[in-house]
């Protein structure tokens, strides 16, 4: 844009001026908006600044078997919530939550980690309720440091994430990975993950050999997942997923089954899934 000279030292709309000098060199133009007593405004913005939460922070030792519940807060105002977490000792199986609830109420949704003693943890979070509150189990041993920390974030982070191995999200929902040794060798069915009542099993990636040729069938229970597939001598999988994300899953409670046309052959490697 060109503004013809002279430059107008002015211009205002009652809340904000900007104010326009000519220094005169170079015909360059400095703008500083400035507020009514003059004072130069550096930063624009009224929303909600980030916070560390009390509500659900705190570093008060757990004994064994201790809970911390943190108390029910809104998110409304913010884009993501982060915890982290530094403690002496491990937590219970699944010891940290992270609750939602639309009516801080009903804790309808949790995601759920497990705690190594003495790591530091991390987990960043987007909203997916009104409200969110911070649950820690400690496990069998008296703490004798604790450290948690929920920061809310006033701008989401470009990815969801966090620090902590041996766990999968699915539709925001944390899931603990397990993993079992494939070591199938009877003719007919061979059990590789047993039924989990209430559970299906999701085979999120399967690696396996075989030592002779042989024809497998993959099922859930008495029912077909994958019809009968041949494998040549030391032939195989080494599959992470097909195009649904995962290998196969099971229906509710049934357990994940390979059925061999032959016996006498081993079938080994692993298979990793989760319960959901």
């Amino acid at each position: 844009m060109s503004v013809a000279k002279p430059w107008p030292t002015q211009l205002s709309d009652g809340a904000r001026t900007a104010t326009v000098r000519d220094t005169g060199a170079n015909d360059s133009l400095n703008v500083a908006i400035v507020d009514a007593s003059g004072g130069q405004i550096t930063s624009f913005g009224g929303g909600t600044p980030s916070a560390a939460s009390t509500n659900n922070s705190t570093t008060t030792t757990l004994g064994a078997s201790g809970v911390f519940t943190g108390t029910g807060e809104t998110v409304l105002a913010y884009a993501a919530i982060s915890l982290n977490i530094r403690a002496s000792h491990a937590a219970a199986a699944d010891g940290i939550s992270v609750e939602w609830s639309n009516d801080n109420t009903n804790w309808d949704r949790t995601e759920k980690w497990d705690y190594i003693a003495d790591k530091p943890f991390s987990v960043c979070l987007r909203p997916k309720g009104e409200f969110y509150r911070v649950v820690y189990t400690n496990a069998g041993v008296a703490q004798t440091t604790f450290r948690l920390e929920t920061i809310l974030h006033a701008t989401a982070p470009r990815a969801e994430g966090f620090i902590e191995s041996g766990r999968v999200i699915v539709d925001g929902i944390s899931y603990k990975l397990k993993w079992i040794k494939i070591n199938a060798t009877a003719t007919g069915d061979n059990t590789i993950i047993s039924l989990v009542s209430g559970k299906k099993l999701r085979v999120i990636h399967i690696h396996f050999t075989c030592s002779n040729n042989v024809s497998i069938i993959f099922k859930s229970g008495a029912n077909i997942l994958i019809d009968a597939e041949d494998f040549a001598k030391f032939g195989g999988i080494s599959d992470n997923s097909q195009t649904a994300g995962f290998f196969v899953e099971t229906n509710s409670g049934e357990a994940f089954i390979m059925n061999l046309s032959a016996g006498s052959i081993n079938v080994r490697g692993r298979c990793y899934y989760i319960e959901v």
